[in-house]
């Protein structure tokens, strides 16, 4: 199987047409073998992972699986916010794809988009119906890791689309507490206002709270 994946990562890295045929022919063997990486890659993974849209949209056709997940939990969606591939991102959601898939660290596609500051592809998966108030194991939401960044336009996009500003992680602090411990003020003062219905920052500003990142 190791040779396999050699040969369909020399097949991805060669674009000239006198491999196309060898290509195909690595593709069918790896569909019919089930084939996985020593990381649980598929070879859908690894062909999002080298941007190589030909080879994504034959995988796709011929009924790889797009739920296929790999030892830290990473979908092929996950994969495709990863590494900023927005076409396969699209593919992925037209097929249907589940946009609320955990990695390990009980992070979903969403989440990758936001820490990405990904605005394009946080638009694509809450048109799919993406949760949007989605928390990690860390119970960071999309709204607290965009606060984090300091990603006013997301933090303003994520809270006209109903994100709740209330949901606090692990360590009690909610958005406003975050983006204004990490210096992020302009996301603070935003997050205050009473018309954005949203929350307050501690009695004592000078203790600041403990920030977890979100981990990729």
């Amino acid at each position: 199987m190791f040779k396999l994946y050699i040969m369909l990562y020399i097949c991805i890295m060669i674009k000239n047409k006198q491999r196309l045929y060898m290509k195909k022919t690595v593709l069918c063997l790896l569909l019919a073998s089930s084939f996985a990486l020593a990381d649980s890659y598929s070879a859908l993974h690894v062909a999002i992972m080298k941007s190589d849209t030909a080879t994504i949209k034959s995988l796709i056709a011929k009924g790889s699986d797009i739920k296929s997940v790999s030892k830290t939990g990473l979908t092929p969606l996950h994969m495709a916010i990863k590494m900023g591939n927005v076409e396969a991102v699209k593919l992925l959601l037209a097929k249907g794809v589940d946009v609320d898939a955990q990695d390990s660290v009980g992070s979903s596609p969403l989440h990758y988009a936001v820490a990405k500051k990904r605005d394009d592809m946080v638009k694509l998966l809450l048109a799919k119906g993406a949760d949007i108030d989605t928390v990690n194991k860390e119970s960071i939401t999309p709204l607290i890791q965009a606060s984090y960044n300091g990603n006013l336009p997301l933090v303003t996009y994520l809270i006209d689309n109903g994100a709740d500003a209330l949901i606090k992680n692990k360590n009690g602090h909610n958005a406003c507490q975050i983006a204004y411990a990490k210096g992020n003020y302009n996301v603070s003062t935003f997050l205050l206002v009473p018309s954005k219905k949203q929350c307050s920052l501690s009695q004592d500003r000078t203790k600041q709270p403990h920030l977890y990142e979100q981990k990729k």
